[in-house]
């Protein structure tokens, strides 16, 4: 996926649709490699189950997280690394 210029922040690379603009997803330096891809830019979102939610101090207040999920309050910086690296190693969802 190409790199378009973004006014994201040093070490941060954000990538879009060569076709339309539309956001795809970004990578961080500060996340050893892994790719952040939005959900609504995949065909098939639903083959991708969460394995954890972040910013979830954020979350609208009609929005009802009911499941077993962990559930940490800011970024993944503010998450254990183990929680989201070992998924960063692998092409499972």
């Amino acid at each position: 996926m190409p790199r378009k210029p973004s006014k994201a922040p040093p070490g941060v690379y954000r990538h879009f649709c060569a076709t339309y603009g539309s956001p795809l997803g970004f990578e961080a330096d500060h996340y050893l490699g892994g790719m952040n891809v939005y959900a609504a830019s995949l065909d098939t979102p639903e083959g991708f189950e969460p394995s954890f939610h972040v910013n979830y101090q954020s979350k609208l207040p009609w929005l009802a997280l009911t499941d077993d999920l962990p559930k940490f309050n800011g970024t993944m910086l503010g998450t254990p690394t183990e929680i989201w690296s070992d998924r960063s190693q692998t092409n499972d969802p």
